[in-house]
């Protein structure tokens, strides 16, 4: 090629200069290449004249982070250099990022704020986000359901024959026709209940066992299912009665309480409940405390109307304000040729209301001739989606036309969508959930979804957590659907294979084939999904000695 003359050696002439550029690159070794790209990258070569990411504002890092990044993104933009991982650590621009990626949680660590630096929350964050999304746990095993005093997984820490001999010598039997035990979970505590007599709570972070005996309550003719567990609470509703009973776990005492009506729901978190009734009663309890009935169903006075339709209230606890909760209420209207769903949230203070929320669930909202069936609500009770803040208030079934396949290049294939609350910064968040393998739920049964909703809601489980809703058929279903908020910007990302959540699919999938699905249940430090046979537990935290998974086969579903 040939270069062309400069007008004057260092002159102007951006086209000599170039090519002089690319003739000095040729004539470097290969060593030399690294060395001066080793220099570029750790900052000694400055160029004059030209502002680098580093001399960016951080009002511009902020915006630029906000506006065009995923998190992905901009934890690879802090590996480029260590000039640029000092522009991303400005404590401004972490404190955005934390707002921008995991709204509420500044606010949870408000009281340590000054000990903590942003930087820090953020990186711990998106570390524990990360592996959750990946399917990367620390540990991995499956427990069998073995009642005895202390199993091999499990020790109690009473001596054995100190309570009242009542062990009934529970072992699962995969030829029994019964899903397994009744489980509840919470705070890393599962209780389950071998028998009408007790119930039995493992601690999987301490790997502790404790049994609570329901005898006396039995032979006064008490029939008891088990409604939640906390870190400091067993609680249990009388079967057709409405009375609820309340045993501490520390102090070992039992508390009765009466309800207007039988007990439908229970959200209980440390040591305090609310009980909502088969009439919409919300009552608020505390232990060493009274009840106190909220007046919800009354206080619900919904925006639009008509409103052909509400399902039962739902509870969140206010995270940081002990005396502060909140009711939501889902609702349907339905106008002409529409038919849409809208969320509810009171605030309550001191059991007195004092704010209303509303929100209009966007993707329920499909009119008639856009989509054949009408979209199948499959989640109405709140749940808990991470540790600062935002909760799950309803989720949908809600895909493509089957007769779109002309558009199926431009029609996003939404599998699921959803709304969420955020209690901290009192704030609606609405999500796309697509399927893991970026096409929609060829794992759920449409058939179900959209015909047989009543089946839907009651015999399948659904649970969500972070960024992934996951949705199993407990009967007759062959997998699990596990699906992945909708982040992919291109047509070539949404058809991704995703195969890192995909294997950790299948290999919930493969667990559990064999044996019948019992709930799922999901929180910061682990992921737990019962059987027949057992439970299959996903650590995200460290465990002491928590024995390393096995294959199926060797628990006996063979």
């Amino acid at each position: 090629m040939d270069v062309p003359e400069s007008p004057s050696p260092g002159g102007p002439n951006p086209q000599f200069r170039t090519a002089a550029i690319d003739a000095f690159l040729a004539g470097l070794s290969p060593w030399e290449l690294m060395y001066l790209r080793n220099r570029l990258r750790d900052g000694r070569a400055k160029v004059a004249g030209l502002a680098s990411f580093e001399d960016l504002p951080a009002e511009l890092v902020c915006a630029i982070a906000t506006e065009h990044l995923r998190l992905e993104d901009v934890l690879n933009c802090r590996r480029v250099s260590q000039t640029w991982r000092a522009a991303w650590d400005r404590e401004a621009v972490c404190l955005t990022l934390c707002r921008y990626f995991f709204p509420g949680l500044v606010e949870v660590h408000g009281e340590d704020r000054e000990q903590t630096l942003a930087r820090d929350l953020f990186l711990r964050e998106a570390e524990q986000f990360l592996r959750r999304r990946h399917g990367k746990p620390l540990q991995k095993c499956f427990i069998v359901w073995h009642d005895a005093w202390s199993s091999g997984v499990f020790r109690n820490k009473r001596p054995e024959g100190e309570e009242e001999n009542s062990l009934q010598g529970y072992m699962p039997n995969s030829s029994r026709n019964h899903e397994g035990p009744p489980v509840v979970y919470g705070d890393g505590k599962v209780a389950w209940r071998p028998s009408n007599t007790r119930i039995v709570i493992d601690d999987l972070r301490t790997r502790q066992r404790q049994n609570c005996s329901l005898s006396q309550l039995y032979l006064s003719g008490l029939i008891l299912d088990m409604e939640s567990v906390t870190k400091d609470l067993l609680v249990v509703s009388a079967r057709g009665s409405n009375t609820v009973h309340v045993w501490h776990l520390n102090l070992e005492k039992w508390r009765r309480v009466t309800l207007p009506m039988r007990c439908s729901a229970c959200y209980a978190e440390g040591e305090r409940a609310v009980f909502v009734t088969t009439a919409s009663h919300v009552v608020s309890w505390s232990w060493g405390g009274k009840a106190l009935e909220l007046g919800a169903k009354e206080e619900a006075d919904f925006p639009e109307k008509p409103v052909h339709r509400y399902e039962p209230p739902s509870v969140i606890w206010h995270p940081l304000c002990r005396n502060a909760l909140f009711v939501s209420f889902v609702y349907y209207c339905g106008d002409p040729g529409i038919d849409y769903h809208g969320v509810l949230v009171i605030k309550y203070e001191e059991g007195k209301p004092i704010r209303r929320f509303t929100e209009l669930v966007m993707g329920f909202a499909v009119s008639e001739t856009d989509l054949p069936f009408r979209p199948s609500v499959i989640q109405t009770r709140c749940q808990k989606l991470n540790s600062h803040g935002l909760y799950l208030m309803a989720a949908v079934s809600l895909e493509d036309p089957e007769n779109s396949i002309s558009q199926a290049k431009t029609l996003l294939p939404v599998a699921v969508t959803s709304v969420g609350f955020n209690v901290l910064t009192e704030t609606f968040v609405q999500r796309r959930y697509l399927h893991t393998c970026r096409i929609p739920a060829e794992n759920f049964d449409k058939t179900l979804a959209w015909k047989h909703e009543p089946f839907l809601v009651h015999n399948n489980w659904r649970a969500a957590w972070g960024d992934q809703l996951l949705i199993g058929q407990r009967y007759g279903g062959s997998c699990t659907g596990w699906f992945q908020t909708d982040y992919y910007c291109s047509w070539a990302e949404r058809g991704g294979s995703g195969l890192e959540v995909s294997e950790c699919q299948l290999e919930v999938n493969h667990y559990m084939r064999s044996s019948s699905r019992g709930d799922f249940y999901c929180d910061d430090d682990f992921m737990v999904f019962t059987t027949k046979l057992g439970m299959l537990v996903w650590a995200f935290c460290n465990v002491p000695e928590l024995p390393v998974l096995q294959h199926i086969s060797d628990v006996g579903t063979h």
